[in-house]
């Protein structure tokens, strides 16, 4: 499945780079740490078709209005089933976006740890993925 996403060099800092649009194909590797003192020249796109996110066969969201930051779609919470979450006491921090919160998703039995971020108070630059959920770590997402 290809999507439209950013182009990233080769760097551990997955984050932290200069964007152009490109066809590349999805992988469920995971949002990157950005060292400090980066200037992110980061690129957002409103997605209007019907986006779903998938784990253990479960559609676990599924929206037409999700927002595409680094790669990774953000649900609207509204959109993201609650049954499947369960908090997290995970947390990671981005220069330019903020303090990230996780939630773990539990579908029959399973249990994915971390398997979903989300920004409840990002800062002035990512405030359009406020109160938005993003997904890794094997959640497949279909556009």
């Amino acid at each position: 499945m290809f999507e439209i996403a950013e182009a990233r060099p080769a760097s551990p800092y997955r984050d932290c780079y200069r964007t152009r649009i490109i066809w590349v194909q999805r992988d469920s590797t995971p949002h990157g740490r950005c060292p400090r003192r980066v200037r992110i020249n980061e690129k957002r796109w409103k997605v209007k078709n019907m986006v779903r996110a998938i784990w253990n066969g479960k559609v676990i969201a599924e929206s037409e209005d999700t927002v595409m930051v680094e790669g990774n779609h953000y649900f609207p919470r509204e959109a993201v089933n609650p049954l499947y979450l369960r908090e997290s006491d995970m947390y990671s921090a981005c220069p330019w976006k903020g303090q990230a919160g996780y939630h773990t998703l539990e579908v029959d039995g399973q249990v994915n740890v971390d398997a979903a971020w989300f920004y409840s108070e990002p800062k002035k630059r990512a405030a359009p993925i406020k109160d938005r959920i993003a997904f890794w770590r094997g959640v497949t997402i279909e556009a």
